[in-house]
């Protein structure tokens, strides 16, 4: 006699209200917007910040204007003093030669000066092109301007330096004034004048347009 297998089935019932309560739920949290408070605290830091950086452009243009100015303070001061160099060069060059020089006469233009100096050499000073300069025509026998032609001039002054009015007189024997005006090349320097006299030692002395 065959007997049948009871098989036996668990029926799941629906939870209660109770079992439910005690089920834990995962949900995503959503993002939490920053409150008013927090709004207000970040653009019053957008302002500080612009005001900051509004102070450092005027503070950058203050400290850039005080450093161009001083630049351009510093190249005008070192132009007049490379004038001033230049000039006082030359003028000592000039002084030099024409203390040792004899029968002199200088040209009717006023700006150019010949006289014979140590080595009996025919020495000519005269401004060509904006620059003071010094020609040498050896010996001759009569010493005028005309024996220096501009290719044996040499220039004592540099370039940097334009010579702008030169004038030579002698208003006693023995005696030669020269008065030099020169400016610089670069702008915003004004231009200077030096006057100085010169006493031969030599026993002849200097003689007008001879």
């Amino acid at each position: 006699m065959k007997t049948k297998s009871k098989i036996n089935v668990a029926y799941f019932s629906p939870l209660d209200k109770g079992e439910r309560e005690g089920v834990v739920t995962l949900r995503p949290t959503p993002p939490r917007l920053p409150s008013y408070e927090g709004r207000k605290s970040a653009a019053f830091t957008l302002i500080e910040l612009l005001i900051a950086m509004g102070i450092f452009a005027v503070f950058i243009t203050i400290i850039t204007g005080v450093f161009t100015n001083f630049i351009q303070v510093q190249r005008h001061a070192i132009a007049q003093g490379q004038l001033i160099s230049d000039m006082r060069s030359a003028m000592e060059a000039f002084i030099k030669e024409a203390r040792t020089g004899y029968g002199s006469t200088y040209a009717a233009e006023g700006d150019a000066v010949v006289f014979v100096n140590q080595n009996n050499d025919c020495i000519t000073f005269r401004v060509i092109d904006g620059q003071f300069k010094r020609a040498d025509a050896g010996e001759q026998d009569v010493c005028s301007a005309e024996d220096s032609d501009s290719n044996r001039f040499s220039p004592i002054t540099s370039k940097a330096t334009e010579i702008i009015g030169l004038e030579f007189s002698i208003p006693v024997d023995r005696v030669i004034t020269i008065k030099l005006t020169a400016t610089s090349k670069k702008d915003g320097i004004p231009p200077i004048s030096i006057q100085n006299s010169i006493t031969s030692r030599q026993m002849e002395p200097y003689a007008q347009n001879q």
